[in-house]
């Protein structure tokens, strides 16, 4: 017997998406595999056609794990107007809320997608395999906290090889700009003299152009004048656009680029002055914080949370550790009795109402970081668990929706430092410090929550949860805890020089017999001794208040001491504006004084109204170079005084064109003046024909006598008859034409 497939309900899909979700969520167990998902595909609720091979599916996992179906049309079956969909194994893998879709693809192109659905995927009891983790136990208190203090001291190397990095690249970028400005200088003379040269060239084009007009001009003085003045305009009005075309192409070419390199220096200057800014405040805290620890006053759990207290107040803390404001559910609002928060540790009156208490609180994460989420765990009187023993536990979540939405128990513990989804389990009778990692993927928001379903109910108990934070790791001042630089307490009479071959940190509390150190450090300083076989290998000395140095060990031999950069000793964005504005090699663009922020504002005197006779301007204004063209004001008041009458004809060839026209004009005149003679009396003779004739109805009617002469009389049709009357001059009146059927008979009256 064939293998019978389950079925789901079918799915009711618009391609117009009128709805966030079709249904509820569709419900499958841990491990549910060869189910299918019927669905009917519509646009606007009308069947919408579309073929196995350009259907796909896309869905999101609620460990944040993709699966993404394209171009298996094997999976896709229709039936009538029903699709069938086979569901991938993946779908029922990971506990929680499974939302995916569908949709049509042709060719590299999305054309349409469906509302999504979703699937809930409940936990699988019984054969579930924990993924447990492992801390191991301190061997003793005092060699823990000191693999803890010793391990902070990586990230000191880590710090001053940045300073020492950002030093170099600063040095690079500082040679750049001398470059790039020299070369920028060069570059914008050889454009603006290949502008001028351009200019020339086209004057020049100009001027040949309206010598061969006038040579040519053969035509009336009047016509060739407006030739002239038309052509002239048109090629002023070219050449001035395509003149000021090129100079905005160059201006806009030659800002964008001195504007990219600016601010590109400037970011790169700004984000090592921060990062070194950031070292120089981070070493004195430490260094602060550290001593005041004591190495025989704290358990293990003390020690670990002192610690990331102080990491976190460094780091930065992503959770708000105050539980008040935590939101809860029904039922930890009952249980929760009080909360009292004194700015690290909350301390709990609970007593269990029964049903599921949960407490949550949301974070924003940084996308794809990884981050440690710590607190401290206290139980405060007896605790015991809903079987009135000691072996429950309290639940612990960092998920990607409210907790409530996992279900009631959250079952065997998940997750790893690399996934999103993490389910812990706290013992409910043991005083720890806990530390769990997790990677954000694409959250920008994640919920932390805690679940005291285990806690026997009704009876009254007291705990304390502390020092709850969340630190991004993958930032490098979050990784402190993780350096293995021992440290060590610096001695009178020591030399720096003789450490060759230490991995270590030095400090030196007051200490002034300190053999080759840099001349001007004090008796307060820490020494990061980082060297090899005797061989190569570097020393940083770090100085509150004064400075930072380093010498390099190359072949077993010293080199000298040089500054470490900082706030100090390098140049803020403001000063460096300061100095490309007021000093150095850019000083000016063609006269300009670059503003306080390095800005080229370029004006120029426009006029926009001359006077021929004196030469000068008669409007002048100040104004921006955009929209307007620059030229020389001598260049266009020769232009009007000596050029433009030196284009047209002499005078002698004016004067005898000037009578030619006038001796046309002339007899235009005296034709003109015949023709209205003619005209009156055309319209004498018009107005009295006018006024005997009438035509009304397809009739002419004239008043008084017609009179014929010399002339031919047309037939005329009147109904059946034609005939025509008429009454000559000195002859009686009569009729002739065709009566009666086409007789012709001639009457006389």
């Amino acid at each position: 017997m064939a293998e019978q497939k389950i079925t789901l309900p079918t799915l009711e899909l618009d391609l117009q998406k009128v709805t966030t979700f079709v249904s509820r969520p569709f419900r499958l167990t841990q491990g549910d595999k060869g189910y299918i998902q019927p669905f009917h595909l519509s646009v606007g609720f009308a069947p919408y056609s579309a073929t196995a091979d350009t259907l796909c599916f896309a869905g999101t996992k609620p460990d944040g794990q993709v699966i993404e179906v394209e171009a298996e049309p094997s999976r896709f079956s229709k039936d009538g107007d029903t699709w069938f969909f086979y569901l991938p194994d993946e779908v029922a893998q990971a506990i929680g809320t499974f939302e995916a879709y569908f949709y049509v693809k042709k060719g590299n192109s999305i054309v349409a997608s469906t509302t999504k659905f979703a699937y809930e995927v409940g936990a699988k009891f019984g054969d579930d395999e924990a993924s447990n983790s492992y801390v191991s136990v301190f061997n003793s208190l005092r060699d823990k906290f000191n693999q803890i203090i010793e391990s902070s001291r990586t990230e000191l190397n880590n710090w001053t090889s940045l300073n020492n990095q950002a030093r170099a690249d600063l040095d690079k970028l500082l040679k750049d700009l001398k470059t790039q400005t020299d070369n920028w200088l060069s570059a914008k003379s050889s454009e603006i003299q290949g502008i001028i040269t351009n200019y020339n060239s086209k004057y020049n084009e100009l001027v040949g152009k309206w010598n061969n007009q006038i040579t040519t001009q053969q035509s009336d003085y009047a016509a060739q004048k407006a030739k002239i003045d038309s052509e002239y305009k048109q090629q002023l009005e070219n050449l001035k656009a395509q003149l000021n075309s090129e100079w905005q192409t160059q201006k806009q070419a030659q800002q964008a680029s001195f504007d990219s390199f600016k601010s590109d220096l400037t970011n790169r200057i700004s984000q090592a002055k921060s990062d070194i800014d950031s070292i120089q405040a981070i070493i004195p805290t430490l260094q602060k914080k550290i001593a005041e620890i004591s190495l025989n006053s704290f358990s293990e759990a003390d020690t670990r949370s002192t610690v990331s207290d102080q990491v976190t107040e460094i780091a930065g803390n992503l959770i708000d550790p105050n539980l008040n404001n935590w939101t809860k559910n029904t039922q930890a609002q009952q249980a929760f009795k009080s909360i009292n928060f004194d700015g690290t540790t909350n301390d709990i009156n609970y007593q269990g109402v029964g049903g599921i208490e949960m407490i949550w609180t949301k974070i924003n994460p940084e996308l794809y970081k990884h981050y440690k989420v710590r607190f401290r765990f206290t139980p405060k009187s007896d605790i015991r668990d809903l079987s009135n023993g000691y072996a429950g536990t309290i639940g612990f979540c960092v998920y990607r929706t409210d907790p409530t939405r996992i279900g009631g128990n959250w079952g065997a513990e998940q997750g790893n430092d690399n996934t999103t989804t993490q389910i812990k389990l706290i013992a409910i009778n043991q005083d720890k410090f806990y530390e769990f990692g997790f990677y954000s993927d694409n959250a920008t928001e994640l919920y932390i929550g805690f679940n005291f379903n285990d806690v026997k109910d009704i009876v009254s108990s007291n705990f304390s949860i502390s020092s709850i934070s969340v630190v991004n790791i993958d930032n490098t001042i979050q990784s402190i805890t993780d350096s293995s630089y021992p440290r060590k307490s610096g001695s009178a009479g020591d030399d720096l020089f003789s450490y060759k071959n230490n991995h270590e940190i030095r400090i030196y509390d007051n200490i002034s017999d300190v053999k080759n150190k840099p001349s001007s450090a004090s008796n307060w300083f820490v020494a990061v001794i980082d060297t090899v076989r005797n061989s190569w290998g570097s020393i940083k000395v770090f100085c509150p208040g004064v400075g930072s140095w380093q010498i390099d060990l190359a072949g077993g031999n010293w080199n000298s001491w040089f500054t470490l950069s900082d706030s100090r000793n390098v140049y803020s964005k403001s000063e460096i504006d300061a100095k490309i504005a007021n000093t150095g090699n850019v000083k000016k663009v063609q006269n300009v004084v670059p503003d306080g922020s390095g800005n080229v504002n370029l004006t120029k005197k426009v006029a926009f109204a001359f006077d021929v006779n004196s030469g000068g301007a008669t409007d002048l204004r100040d104004t921006g170079v955009t929209g307007y063209w620059g030229v020389d004001q001598d260049a266009i008041v020769k232009i009007l005084r000596e050029g433009l009458p030196a284009k047209y004809a002499s005078k002698s060839e004016t004067d005898t064109k000037t009578n030619n026209l006038q001796g046309q004009l002339d007899s235009y005149k005296a034709q003109v003046s015949n023709l209205q003679t003619q005209l009156s009396t055309l319209q004498a003779q018009m107005s009295n024909l006018l006024s005997v004739i009438n035509v009304s109805n397809g009739s002419l009617n004239v008043t008084g006598n017609l009179i014929i002469k010399q002339g031919n009389i047309q037939n005329y049709w009147g109904g059946v008859d034609q005939y025509v009357a008429y009454s000559p001059s000195g002859v009686k009146r009569g009729y002739f034409g065709v009566w009666d059927n086409g007789t012709f008979n001639a009457r006389d009256h």
